[in-house]
């Protein structure tokens, strides 16, 4: 399974493996690594498979985040308004 991640970047979603062991919801905050750095990030979306097209190895989301709470459903609504504002 796989989870679409925002990231304080200036880039779209990014996709993520989901590890076992590890419950994610739509609004979960996670570590992930982009190139060499971690960043904290926010679970959008799932899917069950990769992209289309995509043809280089995903990677695993790190682990749960502890600086970051939660965000829930109406706050992630706010949160992408505003971002298309």
């Amino acid at each position: 399974m796989f989870a679409q991640v925002a990231v304080p970047l200036p880039l779209p979603a990014l996709t993520y493996k989901i590890p076992n062991g590890i419950e994610l919801a739509v609004g979960s905050a996670v570590r992930v690594r982009v190139r060499k750095k971690t960043f904290n990030g926010v679970v959008l979306a799932f899917a069950d498979s990769a992209p289309a097209g995509f043809s280089s190895e995903i990677r695993p989301i790190d682990g749960l985040s502890e600086e970051y709470p939660n965000l829930d459903r109406e706050m992630l609504k706010i949160l992408s308004w505003a971002a298309d504002y």
